[in-house]
């Protein structure tokens, strides 16, 4: 199965803004400034990679929260040296107990 053109594109910005990321996000620095961070980027290349919007500022804020605290319980688990891996997903903006059954 060959993939487009688009999105070869599409993967290649995407992990280019993970990749840069990491680094950051695993120093543990402290995100409260008003520059553009890698994480706004990251978190910007996720919302374009997934198609998703948002009805309002408000709800964009809610999810960008969780967002955060899922990629961030992503990469504790991770580090854990556990026997599998987590990666974000499409749910990434979606509370953990929504996909429990």
């Amino acid at each position: 199965m060959a993939l487009s053109v688009l999105t070869l594109y599409r993967l290649v910005v995407f992990f280019g803004f993970v990749s840069l990321s990491v680094n950051r996000i695993t120093s543990n620095d402290v995100f409260e400034t008003t520059e553009i961070t890698d994480r706004d980027r990251q978190w910007e290349a996720w919302k374009y990679w997934h198609g998703k919007t948002y009805p309002s500022t408000e709800e964009e804020v809610y999810r960008r929260k969780i967002w955060d605290n899922n990629l961030a319980a992503i990469f504790k688990h991770n580090a854990a040296g556990k026997s599998y891996k987590m990666a974000m997903n499409s749910f990434g903006d979606q509370v953990r107990w929504i996909h429990r059954t």
